[in-house]
């Protein structure tokens, strides 16, 4: 009878170990226990905002009032389970948005800077959710000894959880194609087309690698870029690639395989979108904000990496495939 009971309780210990990922049906190990993950979430929103003071911006305030209803009710309908949804703006000119706590949602000034129209507001506040409802943070917390002393996360942790600017350590391919599956189909559940989703993470990519192409390129003054094709050249463009990529996006790095993925999921997330009711497809275009966004460049003289402000477009059509603005209308 003993050995019975140690065997149940084997099982139920080794049980408690594993969780599952309702839509996508992913079983996930994590060493962390949920009390310890809570404990971790709840530090590092607390210390994002007792570092950062609360933005008040009209225009963005604006559309935040307007935006978090919309967005609590659908990720109550896409997620479930969570009933209030917080929304907090903060003062921070990098582009980044949190969700460490169930129900609370972190946004930076500057993510506003990168957005474009209501579709994809409602891509990054899925995709960061995604995150959490996908226990990706429980999973990166596996191998990280929690240390917490005096309530305060150590910087390995900080690292982990894209807290500590010094060095990143970025969600794996993995997660970020499954954030991003879920949050293709949080678009389309929410009645905003999923085409929207893959042209924001292309159209970012492009950015990063135009700038990279104009500041090597212009070391070949001399010559148009089409018509340069040697390997130094290119070797230099992906060096420079990481001083031109803005630290939301280090986080969650924009590789070829996400968007074939991305691009892959379309076939299943348009139907889905098809089958709304309320179809808003990109909803409202966002202007009156200062479309500009900090990033890190190497100084010639000096080597240092340096901060500067560069412009983004404000036309969602000009982002688009041209195959793609056909299918939206």
């Amino acid at each position: 009878m003993g050995k019975l009971i140690s065997g149940i309780l084997i099982l139920v210990l080794i049980a408690g170990c594993y969780s599952t990922v309702p839509i996508t049906g992913r079983k996930v190990e994590f060493k962390a226990s949920s009390s310890q993950v809570a404990k971790v979430a709840k530090l590092a929103s607390d210390e994002i905002l007792s570092n950062h003071k609360i933005f008040n911006d009209y225009n963005c305030q604006l559309i935040l009032k307007r935006m978090q209803p919309i967005a609590s009710d659908a990720l109550n309908d896409f997620f479930g389970g969570w009933n209030d949804w917080e929304f907090i703006l903060i003062q921070d000119n990098k582009p980044d948005i949190y969700c460490f706590e169930k129900g609370k949602i972190i946004l930076t000034s500057g993510l506003f800077s990168i957005l474009k129209h209501d579709a994809d507001f409602m891509l990054l506040v899925g995709h960061a959710v995604a995150h959490k409802y996908s226990y990706h943070y429980d999973e990166r917390l596996y191998d990280v000894p929690i240390n917490i002393q005096e309530n305060k996360l150590p910087i390995e942790l900080k690292r982990y959880l894209g807290l500590q600017d010094d060095k990143i350590y970025p969600f794996t391919t993995f997660h970020e194609k499954e954030a991003d599956y879920l949050s293709m189909r949080f678009l389309a559940n929410s009645g905003y087309t999923p085409i929207a989703g893959v042209s924001f993470w292309e159209s970012i990519d492009k950015k990063i690698h135009r700038l990279a192409y104009k500041y090597v390129g212009s070391k070949y003054s001399n010559e148009s870029y089409d018509s340069i094709d040697n390997k130094k050249f290119y070797k230099e463009v992906d060096k420079q690639i990481k001083f031109y990529t803005p630290f939301f996006f280090k986080k969650h790095k924009i590789t070829k395989k996400r968007i074939k993925a991305l691009t892959e999921s379309l076939q299943d997330t348009l139907k889905l979108y098809k089958s709304q009711e309320n179809k808003k497809n990109l909803g409202t275009i966002y202007t009156g904000i200062p479309k500009s966004i900090l990033v890190r460049k190497r100084n010639i003289v000096t080597k240092k990496p340096v901060y500067t402000k560069e412009t983004i477009t404000l036309d969602p059509s000009k982002e688009m495939p041209k195959n793609m603005i056909k299918k939206i209308k």
